[in-house]
């Protein structure tokens, strides 16, 4: 499944640096594909990279995500929590 996100903005408490000489405070997520056998729901982020949000265990207690939950999980694995980012 495939499930389309329409300008999922994912927005930074302060500037996050995602390579060298490269900041941003905010992400666009364009989709999320979710697959239900593969246990893997994979966000496709809009000049940047695609990310793992939930594989595995995690993909079966994350359960029936929102679009909150794609912004949280966005902002964990970009920008982790106690990361001088």
């Amino acid at each position: 499944m495939i499930r389309e996100i329409s300008g999922l903005t994912v927005t930074f408490d302060s500037p996050v640096q995602i390579r060298p000489n490269k900041t941003i405070d905010k992400l666009i997520v364009m989709k999320v594909m979710d697959d239900l056998s593969m246990k893997r729901a994979v966000a496709l982020i809009h000049n940047y990279k695609a990310l793992v949000l939930w594989e595995g265990s995690t993909y079966d207690a994350a359960g029936q995500w929102t679009d909150t939950d794609v912004i949280n999980r966005v902002k964990e694995l970009v920008a982790p929590p106690g990361n001088d980012n």
